[in-house]
Order: structure tokens, then C-alpha cells, then sequence
């Protein structure tokens, strides 16, 4: 018998409804496990458990009540503003390595620059792409949402650190998709205010990066740039923890840098003279121009910077893995001189000396210049004796020398006042030096021992009060040896 052609029909269009059905299903299936991945996300940071790190909780501590209370406003003429950022970075720094211990032996040093100018992609190029299945989100919009730390390991993993301070684990799959629109669309509150950054380990080239890390940051927020409000903070934040900043700037735009970048550097107040730490400067996307254009893109880089002290400037592109040309020093050798192990507990070491030492300098310059005064006092008296026109029974020398002892007793430091603050300083300083010493120790941190140099505060090997250099100075007009307690050359006068 035979069929009819209409039957065919409606069988047709019947495989076509259960195809798009299954479609549909399988779209929604698919929708399900993400909003339960976002889910998960969301729940392990709010949930993850706290480490127990009592030194932190100690430096805490001796900040709010030893330092804040004892120690600030007890000296006139020390920044109490500047000491406390000092000794709040010792602390960010021991609670960073508490949160990912492979940090204690890295260089720290942060990506920056503005939206799409390659930040993500720039440190993609340097991941070992036959082991690392770790990747960075990338794309011509803001991207970056959360910063990483980003170290040479073995094996790939991610780690969030929550706005509580605790480490949980994040899946690699989700860590890929994290970029600015996946989360816009994805949850209905800013995600950087549970999960303040991450940790990610991987194998990277470990000629550049076996004791480097990278901080991916944000780009910083142009006027242009959309609701990323949070961004500038954050890019700011992270840029001033690190020990060097490589500065992103991507050549598909009009191949200048860009004004908004050298004001974002100039607000930074890090990199305007020779003290901040190392900048260098990265034009990317070098591949997109001409290559005889790229050299006159880099004299006007130049002219931009003239103002800025900086290691070097690389025509780079991240997507050829290639340098094409570069100015001053070259990129791979900048990396090279960084890519040396850290000694953290002599560099946090450092810190407290210096914030203390200034501390010690300022009251021991205070209680000298009244002691000057005090002597001058003292020989004014003699001399108004001695000059036989005042005498000891008139009432105007009386009056005189009445008004000179209130000079003496209330507007100079006694020395018993003095003696107590400078005691007092120097327990905090110890205290401050044991609960680091303590951490590091706990971390598994080698506590090497080192002195600090009485004359420029540098921490060397060995003994003396001099580090090798100062140990070694001359004066540079005759030649004579240069003790640190000597501000003139005692020879010829030249000022030390």
C-alpha cells in the first residue's frame, strides 16, 4: 500500500519540533550548571573556613595598641601617616604570604595600565602553553575583574582569597571565564567585593619566572570606561605593593601614550624620581603596526616620559610572543634581573628598622636642640652675672632668671621624658621584630641575621656599625676616610 505524501510531512516536522526541543533542553541543562558553578562560587567564598595565623593577629594588635597608642603623636616632627602605611604593608605582606606561602620567595611585580592595552594577554604569552591549561581572560573590553597573583609552579591551581581573608579553592574552568561581561551577566552585585583577589600557580617559562610573580591588575578607570568604578582603586592598591611595574600600553589605538596613563603614573607619586621602584614600559600589540613605524612610536614614548625615571621601553606583541625592538634595556633582560629569590624576612626587616630608626632620629634631634637651648640658657644667665650690670639682689635680675627657668622647665623635654620615650619606642620595635621573626618562622622563612649600617640604614652581612660601602667612603676633596658620625670633613670643611 502505498504511503502518502502528506504522512512524510508531518513526520518531518515532527523531528524537527524534538531537535529544536532537544536544543532548548540542552541550552537550559547548560544554563542550570552554570548559575550552580556561579552558585559555588559565591557560596566557598562566603563559607571558606579561616586559617589560624596568630602572628597576624599579634601585628595587628601591637599596631592598634602599642604603636597607635604609644608610639604616634609621642614625637613631634615623625609622620605617624607615613610610619603606619609602612607597618601596614609589613603587615599585608605576612598575611599575602600566609594566604599563598610560595610567595615568600618570589619578586612581586604588578602589570598595569589601562583597558585592553594587553595586560592579561602579556602574561599569557609567558605561560607554558604544553602544560598549563590556565588562561587569563582576554578581549578588546575590560576583562579583568579580580586581580591574581600569578606564580611559576609544577601544576595549576586557583585560589580566592575572600573579603574575609580566607583561602578557598576555585575551579579552573570557572577562573577562565571570569572576565568583566561574564560577570556582569552573571551576578547581580559586584563579585570583587566577596572575592578580593586570587592566587594562581602554573607553569610558566622558568627562565623569566622562577621566582617571579605577577599581579594581574585591572585597568585603570578612564571617564569612558563603563561602571568599573572599583577598577582605579584596585589597579592602585596592588601597583603600590609591588617591587617593579611593567606598564601596558597597546599599540591599536594611535600609537602615543596615552595622557590618562601618565597622570594615572603621576597620581601614584612612585615613579616621578630615582627612589620608587623600577617602571618599565610595554608597547604592545607591536605586530599590528609597520615596522618602520614602530621606532618613531617610540621616540614619542620617550618624549612622553621625560619627566618619569624608567629601566627601558619594548615594542612587544603578546599574541607572537615576540619583541621587535626596544629602547634603553631590554625586556627579557629586566625580567631576567628580577627573576632572583626574595629574602622576605630581611626585606620586612628593613622596614621596621627604617620606621623605627626615624622615629629614634627625630627625638634624639628634638632633645639635642633643647639641650643647645638648654646650655644657651644657662650661659645667658652667666653672662648677665658677669657683666656686673645686673646683681643677684636686684629684682629685675630676679624677674630675668625666673623667666629663664620657666623657659627651661616648660618648653623643653626634661631628660627623664626623653629617656622614657626613646624606652618606650625601642620595646615596641622589639616587640614588632619578635612577632615577625615569629611568623617567618612559622612560615618555614629563613631568619638570616643581619645588622643595619649606622650610617645609610642598610641591612648587610657581617659585623661593624658600616655596611662595605659606607665603611669605604672618602671625602671626595681630600680624601680622608669618612666616619659616620662626621657631617664635615674635619680637613677641608667639605660637607659629608
Amino acid at each position: 500500500m502505498r504511503r502518502r505524501p502528506w504522512k512524510h510531512r508531518v513526520i518531518w516536522k515532527g523531528d524537527n519540533t524534538m531537535q529544536e526541543g532537544n536544543v532548548n533542553l540542552a541550552t537550559e541543562s547548560e544554563e542550570i550548571k552554570q548559575r550552580l558553578r556561579n552558585f559555588d562560587l559565591v557560596s566557598d567564598a562566603i563559607n571558606a573556613k579561616p586559617d589560624n595565623h596568630g602572628h597576624i593577629a599579634e601585628f595587628q594588635a601591637l599596631l592598634d595598641n602599642d604603636f597607635s597608642n604609644g608610639i604616634a603623636g609621642a614625637v613631634l616632627g615623625a609622620n605617624d601617616a607615613v610610619a603606619l602605611k609602612k607597618m601596614e604593608k609589613v603587615r599585608d605582606e605576612m598575611t599575602l604570604i600566609a594566604q599563598c606561602r610560595t610567595l615568600h620567595s618570589k619578586s612581586i611585580g604588578a602589570i598595569g595600565g589601562g583597558f585592553s592595552s594587553g595586560k592579561s594577554s602579556f602574561i599569557n604569552s609567558f605561560l607554558d602553553g604544553t602544560k598549563s591549561n590556565i588562561r587569563l581572560a582576554e578581549g578588546i573590553n575590560p576583562v579583568t575583574v579580580i586581580p591574581s597573583y600569578v606564580v611559576c609552579g609544577e601544576d595549576s591551581h586557583v585560589d580566592g582569597i575572600s573579603f574575609k581573608g580566607r583561602r578557598f579553592d576555585i575551579d579552573i574552568d570557572m577562573y577562565n571565564s571570569l572576565s568583566h561581561d561574564y560577570v556582569k551577566k552573571s551576578f547581580p552585585f559586584e563579585l570583587n567585593r566577596i572575592i578580593f583577589y586570587t592566587t594562581v600557580q602554573t607553569p610558566m617559562k622558568t627562565e623569566y619566572f622562577e621566582n617571579l610573580c605577577l599581579i594581574d591588575t585591572p585597568g585603570y578607570n578612564p571617564p569612558s570606561a563603563g561602571n568599573t568604578r572599583h577598577d582605579s582603586e584596585n589597579a592602585k592598591r596592588y601597583i603600590e605593593k609591588a617591587a617593579f611595574l611593567i606598564w601596558m600600553v597597546g599599540l591599536d589605538s594611535n600609537g602615543i601614550f596615552p595622557k590618562s596613563d601618565i597622570a594615572f603614573l603621576k597620581q601614584l607619586d612612585l615613579f616621578n624620581g630615582n627612589e620608587g621602584p623600577p617602571l618599565y614600559i610595554v608597547a604592545n600589540k607591536a605586530g599590528l603596526r609597520k615596522p618602520e613605524d614602530i621606532e618613531d612610536i617610540l621616540d614619542k614614548f620617550e618624549e612622553s616620559l621625560e619627566d618619569f625615571s624608567y629601566a627601558g621601553i619594548s615594542a612587544y606583541d603578546s599574541k607572537e610572543k615576540k619583541q621587535f625592538t626596544f629602547r634603553k634595556k631590554d625586556l627579557f633582560e629586566f625580567l631576567t634581573e628580577h627573576n632572583k629569590p626574595s629574602e622576605k624576612y630581611v626585606e620586612l626587616k628593613q622596614i621596621l628598622h627604617d620606621v623605627f630608626t626615624k622615629y629614634v632620629g627625630e627625638l634624639n634631634g628634638r632633645y639635642n636642640r633643647h639641650s643647645d637651648v638648654r646650655k644657651q640658657i644657662h650661659t645667658l644667665k652667666l653672662d648677665a652675672l658677669q657683666s656686673g650690670n645686673i646683681s643677684i639682689d636686684n629684682d629685675a635680675s630676679n624677674s630675668l632668671e625666673d623667666g629663664l627657668d620657666r623657659l627651661l622647665n616648660n618648653g623643653l623635654m626634661p631628660k627623664e621624658v626623653f629617656e622614657k620615650t626613646l624606652a618606650t619606642i625601642r620595646t615596641t620595635r622589639d616587640k614588632f621584630m619578635d612577632c615577625l621573626r615569629g611568623f617567618c618562622e612559622t612560615m618555614g622563612i629563613a631568619c638570616k641575621d643581619v645588622t643595619f649600617c649606622q650610617d645609610c640604614g642598610k641591612s648587610f652581612g657581617g659585623g661593624g656599625d658600616l655596611c662595605p660601602e659606607c665603611a669605604g667612603k672618602t671625602c671626595p676633596d681630600c680624601g680622608r676616610k669618612w666616619p659616620s658620625q662626621d657631617v664635615f670633613c674635619t680637613d677641608c670643611g667639605r660637607r659629608l
